[in-house]
């Protein structure tokens, strides 16, 4: 399951993959280094030298990398959340041009809206529901939009139409913004390098303990580091379940509901 999906797969399990894969090679790396020092191959003071430094230098800069490219993506999506309810919240304000008739029946569509684009946060990782939200508020946008277009045929509203309709394009595209942005995530290649890179570099500092027994203490806490290094990435990756996700911003689209209090 792991190896054929990573996106998929709990991050709780990858994390203690990857944490028992290293301690497991971290110690495998101590017990080769004896074995080399026993049938001289190797010299027991021998200490982490500029090719091995090397390596780890290169992880840290896949860490710090990916990390980085995990942080963006979920700023990202963020920013993608607060300008959709900005632009849901100007098109229901400018429903207000509209005559009473007219007005109230748009607004409760826009109700209606409201209520599917948060089904699509709520939908989390459910695909089926999250396709079933984007129909039914594709539905109820486009009943939004020929009501405008049919009332912009009457030029008493061709002011009211001038405004409405840059705001009904501004929320429609922020729909296909923000599901793009939701699909777009680290490229699983890259986790992968940074998970192999992180077993090669527990190997590496096993194998440049210089000490006879293996210092299990400091081996545990840099595993545990990189695993919960590696937990952040993989958790800002995934903003629709985990510890970091995007509860406050979809507010902003929760807090639209006012609008409909009268």
């Amino acid at each position: 399951m792991i190896f054929s999906n990573l996106y998929q797969t709990s991050s709780l399990e990858i994390v203690l993959l990857l944490f028992i894969s290293m301690l497991i090679v971290y110690f495998l790396g101590f017990k080769l280094k004896k074995i080399l020092v026993k049938k001289g191959y190797a010299d027991s003071d021998t200490e982490i030298g500029p090719l091995e430094g090397s390596l780890l230098a290169l992880f840290a800069f896949f860490l710090g990398f990916t990390f980085n490219l995990a942080a963006n993506r979920y700023d990202a999506r963020r920013q993608v959340i607060i300008a959709e309810a900005n632009n849901i919240g100007t098109a229901i304000l400018r429903a207000d041009l509209y005559p009473d008739s007219s007005r109230q029946t748009m607004r409760s569509h826009f109700k209606n809206y409201v209520e599917y684009r948060l089904d699509y946060f709520n939908a989390g990782i459910d695909e089926k529901k999250i396709s079933v939200a984007l129909l039914n508020a594709q539905k109820e946008a486009d009943t939004i939009w020929n009501m405008s277009t049919a009332l912009a045929q009457n030029i008493k509203y061709t002011d009211a139409t001038r405004l409405m309709i840059p705001a009904l394009n501004a929320m429609n595209d922020s729909v296909t913004t923000r599901d793009a942005t939701k699909n777009a995530t680290v490229p699983e290649s890259i986790l992968w390098v940074l998970f192999s890179l992180g077993i090669f570099s527990a190997l590496i500092i096993g194998y440049s303990t210089k000490s006879q027994k293996v210092n299990y203490i400091t081996g545990i806490i840099f595993i545990t580091m990189i695993s919960v290094s590696f937990y952040m990435i993989i958790d800002l990756d995934r903003p629709r379940r985990g510890i970091i996700n995007l509860e406050e911003s979809n507010k902003k689209i929760l807090e639209l509901r006012t609008l409909f209090i009268k």
